[in-house]
């Protein structure tokens, strides 16, 4: 993935999530990070990472080795991930997003997925991990609605292919 790529994607979480912290007036104390789309170095971050391995209830270096075996079968699984650590938070997509046809589906499918793994991370400076609690699935519409209506995706998408 190229860095401008990167960069537009660090903007369009960064933004969507400042603002719907300041809609529902949520103090922020994370940063939103945008590590990439899923590939082994991403892993090895994860797996390096002790307040990441904390906050998924990983404990034992048994557990770590099963998270090791599963996490790219995990992570390529899901659209995106949104994972807390202490002063961050790391919202990890699918490389699919990168490697199919451009098409309407696509597009509502991409915002959707920002939106729902930005609303986890709106939700994490309530120190929540788990599951999809109120507001989540109304922070998640209203930043869908945003993505949708801010940002050209076949043109940033389109753009890292030349």
């Amino acid at each position: 993935m190229s860095k401008s790529l990167k960069k537009l994607f660090q903007q369009a979480i960064e933004s969507g999530y400042q603002l719907a912290c300041h809609f529902w007036k949520i103090v922020v104390y994370r940063k939103v990070v945008f590590k990439g789309f899923f590939n082994p170095q991403i892993s090895q971050e994860i797996l390096n990472n002790p307040e990441i391995l904390a906050s998924l209830g990983v404990i034992t270096p048994q557990q770590k080795k099963i998270l090791e075996e599963e996490l790219t079968e995990i992570i390529l699984a899901k659209p995106g991930v949104a994972l807390p650590a202490k002063t961050e938070t790391w919202i990890i997509l699918n490389p699919y997003y990168v490697e199919v046809e451009f098409s309407q589906k696509f597009v509502l499918d991409l915002a959707e997925t920002i939106a729902h793994e930005v609303a986890h991370a709106v939700v994490f400076n309530w120190d929540i991990y788990w599951g999809h609690v109120p507001p989540h699935g109304e922070i998640t519409k209203y930043l869908q609605d945003y993505y949708l209506n801010s940002y050209d995706w076949e043109w940033v998408l389109n753009k890292e292919k030349f």
